[in-house]
């Protein structure tokens, strides 16, 4: 093959439909999707009972008893019951199929999925992807005098009548294309006296439904978006005893939803989590010896020094984790893929990819959707797909220069939020359609979404309609002023 692309969720779905489109049809390239039908993170389908990716704290102290034997419940597939976008359904659909206007504004999962396997149909990508091929191990093979090539193995599971059927399968291509994501390992950090906890330990990507903490107190650990969405779920929806959420560091993001959420009679914010006692009580961080940052207004301050709850469940984030990958066989360290070197050892971030795409090492080794805080996922992989097949796949990396290449990597290898781009995001996909003529981000907004936006309102005679009109015209003529002062 010429490219494998590994993963059949949004951004391999993508890929494979602009390699197609803008190096022809000629192209032999190969999707490897390990469940039983395309969507990825979207398809639920693919979730194992019981949970089939457990983790253990992470120890970042000398505190033995905190990097112990524990094992807490994570899953591979993070999207849970009721479920919505987080974004408007024409900022979460691809620009040449949109979400039919009827459709709500902020669909469930199930929605998107539907979305997703109806785009491979529109696109007849079915021929090139293959489901229930779970990659297990990717390494060069490297021989003097010919091209090196990738050896994909897999294992192909089929269901019989009297059980599952696995066998393994081997391919080769000459480029891998990653296309995993980057929600598949579960970060769980470390807790002081964590041995000492016997009731249920759980990683937000395994939590489900809110039925399954019927009369429990349940901490959550982490106030990013998953956390405040799954305390608020389980306030509104849910038969909780109490709702205890746990917060360390403040973002005003947070702010607003954690005093949303103190309207709830059974929810209390907590102070970050300091230590578990050996009775299993849960100690939280005192403001007053400097271990937790304060904001007044948010926390409840009246409450007893520690909990006693019935589950922990950690919204705690993620870490980059691919286990497929191996060292090339070469025994040249320029073409090596190792994993100390796409990645750092803690799985904290990625590193030596240029334009966090490329590994600049060994160029038939890419990766997209790897970023984090996008404000459009759709709008990022479409941008990143289109780099990919014009830059490395149409012109062969010809016009990229290893020096170039090591200069952009090394300007951003010191930043440790490198990978998020809630504040780079225009900059970044301007950068990427400048490489390969494509439309900027503003246009993109203005000429492709917006219109997709506008239509649903008025086909669902919305109330924010007119909202969006002004905040529209105001977007339009912020654009046109830009476009003045840059000429």
């Amino acid at each position: 093959y010429d490219v494998a692309i590994i993963g059949a969720g949004p951004a391999g779905i993508i890929c494979a439909k602009t390699l197609l489109e803008t190096c022809g049809p000629n192209l032999n390239i190969i999707v490897l999707e390990e469940s039983k039908s395309v969507g990825g993170l979207w398809n639920r389908e693919h979730r194992h009972y019981p949970q089939d990716n457990d983790t253990s704290p992470q120890c970042t102290c000398q505190d033995l008893d905190a990097n112990t034997n524990v094992k807490v419940n994570a899953s591979s597939q993070p999207v849970y019951e009721n479920l919505h976008t987080n974004l408007l359904k024409d900022l979460t659909s691809f620009v040449d199929v949109p979400f039919d206007s009827k459709i709500e504004h902020f669909p469930p999962s199930e929605t998107v999925l539907d979305y997703l396997k109806s785009y491979v149909s529109h696109h007849g990508l079915e021929t090139c992807i293959r489901l229930n091929e779970r990659v297990v191990k990717c390494s060069k093979m490297t021989k003097e005098g010919e091209e090196n090539i990738w050896i994909i193995d897999t294992q192909k599971s089929t269901t019989l009548s009297q059980g599952t059927s696995i066998r393994r399968k081997e391919y080769m291509s000459k480029r891998l294309l990653v296309c995993v994501g980057h929600f598949r390992q579960g970060f769980v950090p470390s807790v002081r006296g964590i041995s000492h906890y016997k009731g249920t330990l759980l990683h937000s990507s395994a939590y489900s439904s809110p039925d399954d903490f019927h009369n429990k107190i349940v901490l959550i650990v982490g106030g990013g978006l998953s956390g405040c969405d799954i305390a608020g779920i389980l306030a509104t929806r849910g038969h909780c005893a109490r709702i205890i959420v746990s917060v360390r560091n403040w973002k005003v993001i947070q702010t607003v939803f954690l005093k949303k959420l103190k309207k709830h009679q059974r929810v209390i914010v907590r102070r970050g989590v300091d230590y578990i006692s050996e009775s299993g009580e849960v100690y939280f961080a005192d403001p007053n010896k400097g271990n937790d940052t304060t904001n007044k207004g948010c926390y409840n301050e009246d409450v007893p020094p520690s909990e006693r709850p019935d589950v922990i469940l950690f919204a705690t984030g993620y870490r980059y984790h691919y286990p497929f990958l191996l060292p090339s066989s070469s025994s040249s360290s320029s073409s090596s893929s190792s994993k100390n070197d796409y990645v750092t050892t803690d799985g904290y971030k990625m590193q030596r990819l240029y334009k966090r795409i490329l590994y600049i090492n060994d160029t038939s080794l890419a990766f997209i959707g790897i970023t984090n805080k996008n404000l459009s996922t759709a709008i990022h992989f479409e941008y990143q797909a289109k780099w990919y097949a014009t830059m490395v796949v149409q012109r062969n990396c010809q016009t990229l220069n290893y020096a170039d290449m090591e200069q952009e990597v090394l300007s951003r290898s010191d930043d440790v939020t490198q990978d998020d781009l809630l504040l780079k995001y225009k900059g970044y996909c301007d950068s990427l359609a400048g490489d390969v003529g494509a439309t900027c981000f503003w246009s993109q907004i203005i000429f492709h979404r917006l219109p997709l936006c506008l239509k649903t309102m008025f086909a669902q005679s919305h109330s924010l309609l007119f909202w969006l009109v002004g905040i529209s015209v105001v977007i339009y003529l912020s654009f046109c002023m830009n476009q003045i002062q840059m000429k």
